[in-house]
């Protein structure tokens, strides 16, 4: 029996030699349970002990860990699947049938689901759905719009705005003015003829570079669709004082 220190120096525990049970080496072990005199011999245990043959197709292989039965994880899938295939399959559904497509009528195969397909691509699909309205779209929830809302501000005053016109059209004020332009004028386009079409715009009546201080006055705007939206500052000037008596119109009317 000898007295060994580790690399701190410390006294270790007086331990008797031992016989390597790879090499058959005689050590003074560190530990109670060192078996192996150097690293190798360890490896050389591992290697043994890791050396196994696959279940699924018989080949000699060296595992990664004790439990590990096959070489690859295709022989895994294979081995598992083997005795679960079509019928025996606990998701089975029948497989491919023939259905007829409700759009173009042609004849197509696809797997039985939980909802039988009715369309062959999307492209059919996509046909049935052209024009047809969401079931969601215009939903309103009240519990969380207007006065309900966490961010609701009392003052519209206090909008966010920016310096920037870009970015200024963009902002919180620009959205509550458009929406209160649009309110006022029932959603129509004042000049309501048969050339009407397009999408609404709220146009500024005064040039909105030109009068930035009236930018957000709801009197300043006015509700037009696409067609009878001015497209030239020549035409907007023009048009000023046709707009301004719309607008004086519908104060009276609304």
């Amino acid at each position: 029996m000898t007295i060994i220190r580790d690399k701190t120096g410390k006294f270790l525990r007086n331990l008797k030699a031992r016989n390597c049970i790879i090499c058959n080496t005689i050590f003074q072990p560190r530990l109670d349970k060192q078996k192996y005199c150097l690293r190798k011999c360890y490896d050389v245990f591992l290697k043994s002990k890791l050396e196994k043959i696959c279940q699924c197709c018989g080949k000699d292989f060296v595992g990664q860990s004790g439990r590990q039965k096959f070489c690859s994880p295709r022989c895994f899938g294979q081995y598992n699947m083997k005795d679960r295939k079509k019928e025996n399959h606990s998701r089975w559904r029948g497989g491919m049938n023939t259905y007829k497509c409700l759009e173009c009528g042609k004849s197509f195969e696809s797997y039985n689901r939980e909802m039988t397909p009715i369309y062959c691509s999307r492209k059919c699909y996509s046909l049935t759905q052209k024009g047809r309205m969401s079931p969601l779209k215009g939903t309103k929830h009240p519990q969380f719009s207007g006065e309900n809302h966490p961010n609701w501000l009392k003052d519209r005053t206090k909008l966010k705005k920016f310096d920037d016109t870009n970015k200024d059209r963009r902002s919180s004020a620009y959205a509550n003015w458009r929406r209160e332009v649009w309110k006022r004028d029932n959603f129509k386009c004042r000049i309501d003829n048969k050339d009407c079409n397009g999408q609404l715009q709220a146009h500024h009546i005064l040039g909105y570079t030109d009068y930035p201080e009236l930018r957000y006055e709801i009197n300043n705007g006015i509700t037009l669709c696409l067609a009878h939206h001015p497209l030239k500052r020549a035409e907007e000037k023009r048009l000023s004082p046709f707009f301004q008596d719309l607008v004086s119109v519908s104060k009276t009317l609304f």
